[in-house]
């Protein structure tokens, strides 16, 4: 059980509903996360509103899959139910991956190898794996890359704090 109830968004305040109005007219849905975010704007800003803004910038870097792949990876290892779930039906749905069996490229296995270093120690992420992202990627992709774990592991600790269940 969700440790804060879900916004009622019949009798929010008019900034929350054209907070969710816009939202939705950019092609979203509200989820359960974001129906208890939206008990404070800011956060519904920063973490839901300001991820998909990195999200789309990511992909533009390093294409869909890719970060697609990165982010599912940041929730399996930060043990994350609901963002592991969402990820996982977006890698079946979007792309028809199932996780479990499919063959990542090089490229992909290093963005695995890099969110479960970034999410297990922050302090102790190997010198020798930022070597090897330095061959595959830009500076410009690696702090977007970084920024959008960061993210994650945001919204994953959210997630698990509040005990949000998953859709």
């Amino acid at each position: 059980m969700a440790r804060i109830e879900e916004i009622n968004l019949e009798t929010a305040p008019d900034n929350i509903k054209k907070a969710v109005e816009k939202h939705i007219a950019d092609g979203h849905k509200i989820t359960n996360v974001k129906r208890t975010m939206l008990h404070h704007l800011p956060s519904f800003n920063t973490l839901e509103v300001g991820s998909y803004d990195l999200d789309d910038d990511l992909q533009r870097l390093i294409g869909k899959l890719d970060g697609d792949i990165f982010e599912y990876a940041v929730s399996v290892e930060n043990d994350c139910l609901v963002c592991t779930t969402y990820f996982a039906r977006l890698l079946r749905d979007e792309h028809h991956i199932d996780p479990a069996k499919f063959s990542f490229s090089s490229r992909q296995q290093l963005l695995i190898e890099y969110a479960k270093a970034m999410t297990k120690n922050p302090k102790q992420v190997p010198d020798e794996l930022f070597t090897r992202l330095k061959t595959e990627f830009t500076d410009e992709q690696i702090i977007a890359i970084t920024t959008m774990g960061v993210m994650m592991i945001a919204m994953n600790y959210f997630n698990e704090i509040l005990q949000i269940k998953p859709e």
